[in-house]
């Protein structure tokens, strides 16, 4: 495996923990005011707000 493919591999699968994280947060009801909290939802808010935004307006 090249080193350009590995290091792509390795930051989607921390992409992917980060939004595991970020269920799980809220899932807990952890504190939003928790550095966590907010590394993962800043983090994550690109890729789900439109994901968020096309499913509410499918109902």
């Amino acid at each position: 495996m090249n080193p350009f493919s590995q290091l792509i591999s390795m930051l989607i699968g921390f992409y992917i923990f980060i939004i595991l994280l970020r269920f799980f947060l809220q899932y807990f009801r952890a504190d939003f005011y928790n550095p966590m909290s907010q590394l993962s939802i800043k983090a994550t808010d690109p890729l789900i707000k439109p994901m968020r935004q096309s499913h509410l307006q499918r109902r």
